[in-house]
């Protein structure tokens, strides 16, 4: 991932299908490492953080979906993806699209 961020991939693509960024998607696998990787670039990072999926989701909402929908135990890589995002000030907030 480091080399792809260094080379210049665009890490605020986004999936036509789902809407989700590689932050969300790295941070919904618990992939503590990518998330770091994704957030180390200070022009990407607000824009990263901002992100929502059309069903109202970000990378928190997304990490942290395992102990929300299942009643499961988050792992601890889910647990330090959500501590690491709310650290560099995501909102914990779930919006409501029309």
């Amino acid at each position: 991932s480091k080399v792809l961020v260094k080379a210049g991939s665009n890490v605020l693509s986004t999936d036509e299908e789902t809407s989700w960024t590689p932050l969300m998607i790295s941070a919904s696998e618990g992939h503590e490492e990518v998330v770091r990787v994704l957030l180390s670039d200070a022009s990407t990072t607000e824009q990263q953080l901002l992100a929502y999926t059309y069903q109202g989701q970000n990378a928190l909402t997304l990490a942290a979906r395992p102990l929300q929908w299942t009643g499961a135990e988050t792992c601890p890589a889910n647990t330090q993806v959500v501590h690491l995002l709310i650290v560099r000030g995501i909102s914990s907030m779930w919006v409501s699209f029309p």
